[in-house]
């Protein structure tokens, strides 16, 4: 699939989803990177620090791009995240980043 979406779930009063592109979202990352994006489905706007990042099962501590952003969210459809998170490249059970094919 080109997107997988989340269903939507409840966190501080407002409803969120995540939104998946296996094979990449963008100019710089279509075909080379997972992208990761959160959106707010409903709920007044808020600014929110948000940490998306790809858990390595070999050793957790190496989760890709586990780094913290600041973004601005409002219910008008627009997702923020990461269009570059993993490479595909990385994205095998050698390296940790599956398990069990998922």
């Amino acid at each position: 699939p080109s997107k997988l979406c989340s269903q939507p779930f409840e966190l501080y009063g407002r409803r969120w989803s995540l939104l998946f592109h296996p094979r990449g979202c963008g100019a710089n990352a279509q075909g080379s990177h997972l992208s990761a994006y959160l959106r707010l489905e409903s709920g007044s706007p808020c600014n929110a620090r948000v940490r998306l990042a790809v858990r390595n099962h070999h050793a957790p501590a190496l989760a890709a791009f586990n780094k913290p952003w600041q973004w601005r969210f409002e219910t008008n459809g627009k997702n923020r995240g990461m269009s570059s998170l993993l490479p595909l490249s990385s994205a095998n059970e050698e390296a940790g980043y599956l398990k069990d094919d998922t």
